[in-house]
């Protein structure tokens, strides 16, 4: 018997995975508490495991497929009736969707919250045709709405899916990822990085994150090439890996920036990758909640984001800016950075130039623990019971 079972498409060592971890370690305190997956986890999962001290289950699948999906809902119906789950917290997507029909067919009816970490709008717009993408959009908005509890990690999100999927607002319920924050750790600067040592008197701007098209490091390296042209003394080091890092180092080489535009791989823990970087810069052509501006405004001196959906006017103005009823056509200079428009994918834009120079001159921010508080970690356990309706 245990009373809550933690479920997500797989274990990894991405946000969803690190907060249903966590989120399970401080449930466990007073609950029995079971997780699984559909994939088996990775290394980097296991050891996440491990570090949280979670009782995983294994599905015996492998499949994201259509098939997988009808096994994996059977599996979890499975489990929930042979081991009387009273509780089911779920996490992305294909995880939701079985998790809410698991629970809604069985004569227990097991509560059943549901996770959604990105804009599925965006996510999914590669379906093309209106009455498949229409089909979708009603199934997940049913499916969802038939859930006792709806979370999401940002108020873009919550838009998205109201506006979109037919959800009522009213049903959504926003809790952001929470990381510990320290007064202290910007102050920690770092001269080397992966072998690469830093220039003394060179500004550095960064970026991290799969080097993959969502991450739209073809627009960042294109206005950076233009905002060169002004020969100051900067640098611009990317970290990360990916299947374009071959396409990102030629781009590179073709508009004559090597030197000035540093790949470094994977860097971790990503703080020292903050601690190296004089300003961070994110051009995401979307996100869910993005871990790394978050960190950044917590680790890093400066921050400049693209106004992708969704997170980053809700990041950079420390909350105060949480509407998105419109999108940004011009630089705002915010609480913790610098909020800039979208500009077509690969494209040179020119208002990130512009920000780029700011932060050159930008004075100190305030980084207090008062200003993150809303970042912090310190409320997780009541942010999270309040939104599951579950003594923490």
């Amino acid at each position: 018997m245990a009373d809550i079972l933690l479920v997500i498409d797989i274990i990894d060592k991405g946000g969803a995975e690190k907060v249903i971890s966590k989120l399970g370690n401080v449930l466990s305190k007073n609950y029995d508490v079971l997780i699984t997956s559909i994939k088996p986890p990775t290394d980097e999962g296991e050891a996440l495991l491990q570090k949280y001290g979670l009782c995983y289950i294994d599905s015996c699948l492998n499949s994201f497929g259509f098939l997988g999906q009808i096994q994996f809902t059977v599996f979890l119906r499975e489990v929930i009736f042979s081991r009387n789950i009273k509780y089911v917290i779920s996490f992305l997507e294909r995880s939701n969707v079985a998790s809410v029909i698991a629970c809604k067919t069985l004569s227990s009816s097991p509560k059943v919250s549901c996770n959604v970490r990105n804009v599925l709008s965006q996510q999914y717009e590669r379906v093309n045709n209106f009455f498949i993408s229409y089909f979708f959009r009603r199934f997940i908005g049913f499916i969802y709405s038939m859930s006792d509890h709806l979370v999401v990690n940002s108020y873009g999100i919550s838009h998205d899916l109201s506006t979109n999927y037919f959800i009522d607002k009213d049903k959504v319920k926003v809790v952001f990822n929470s990381y510990d924050v320290k007064t202290n750790a910007i102050n920690k600067r770092r001269s080397t990085i992966n072998g690469f040592e830093k220039d003394i008197g060179c500004f550095y701007f960064g970026a991290m994150g799969r080097l993959e098209d969502q991450k739209d490091f073809i627009s960042l390296i294109n206005t950076y090439a233009f905002f060169n042209k002004y020969g100051l003394n900067t640098k611009l080091v990317i970290a990360g890996d990916g299947p374009l890092r071959k396409k990102l180092e030629s781009l590179v080489d073709d508009l004559n920036l090597n030197g000035k535009v540093i790949f470094v791989g994977y860097v971790k823990p990503s703080l020292e990758f903050f601690n190296f970087i004089d300003c961070f810069v994110l051009t995401s052509r979307f996100e869910g909640f993005p871990n790394v501006l978050a960190e950044s405004i917590i680790y890093c001196s400066s921050s400049i984001s693209v106004d992708c959906l969704s997170g980053p006017r809700e990041i950079l103005s420390g909350l105060s800016c949480k509407d998105y009823s419109s999108q940004t056509d011009s630089l705002k200079d915010m609480q913790f950075g610098c909020l800039v428009p979208m500009v077509d994918v690969g494209e040179m834009n020119h208002e990130l130039s512009r920000a780029m120079h700011i932060a050159l001159t930008r004075s100190s921010i305030d980084k207090s623990i008062e200003c993150l508080s809303f970042l912090s970690d310190k409320g997780f356990n009541k942010v999270w019971s309040e939104a599951l309706e579950i003594t923490i």
